[in-house]
């Protein structure tokens, strides 16, 4: 009589599956120490385990590319309604404006046009100069100043001197798996 080899059944490999997830998925991924110590018990048990791990790693990441695919399309739908709800108002507001009057009273409905508050746009003239404004009226101009990081970085790359009074900190590259 032979040995077979031992293998996990379906069983075993789903039921590793759903013991993963049934961490996870108690506290909706955030892990306390104790399912921290429950999850690496699991894991240290057995390369199954890891198997199980990354499979169940694989499912969680497709089921968030599906989320975020369906909340792409429902970002669209919804701009396709507001946009359909709004060429509507405007007709409506057009025929309403034509043929009432500016304003319509149903049984189920009143309905009138209103004009919104004047706005004004502010920007500088096309020949105009920034600088000079600032020097004659400086209330009317807002200066920021801030770190140009890109050419901190160039001159870092270089080698070459930064000025004292800007604080470089280090920091390393985050560790992460990759799973194929």
């Amino acid at each position: 009589m032979t040995d077979k080899p031992n293998r996990p059944t379906i069983f075993a490999i789903v039921q590793e599956h759903q013991d993963i997830m049934l961490i996870l998925q108690e506290t909706e991924g955030e892990l306390t120490p104790e399912l921290e110590a429950r999850l690496d018990a699991c894991l240290r048990s057995s390369p199954d385990k890891l198997d199980a791990a990354a499979a169940v790693w694989r499912r969680i990441k497709a089921e968030a590319e599906m989320a975020d695919e369906e909340s792409k399309r429902m970002a669209d739908r919804k701009k396709m309604f507001q946009r359909d709800a709004d060429n509507l108002r405007s007709r409506m507001l057009m025929l309403i404006d034509e043929v009432h009057g500016g304003k319509i009273k149903t049984a189920k409905t009143s309905a009138y046009g209103v004009t919104g508050a004047n706005t004004v746009t502010v920007g500088l003239a096309a020949d105009a100069d920034l600088n000079t404004i600032a020097i004659t009226d400086p209330s009317i101009v807002r200066t920021t100043h801030e770190l140009n990081k890109s050419e901190i970085q160039r001159r870092l790359a270089a080698g070459e001197a930064i000025p004292p009074e800007v604080a470089i900190e280090d920091h390393p590259g985050k560790r992460y798996l990759v799973i194929k």
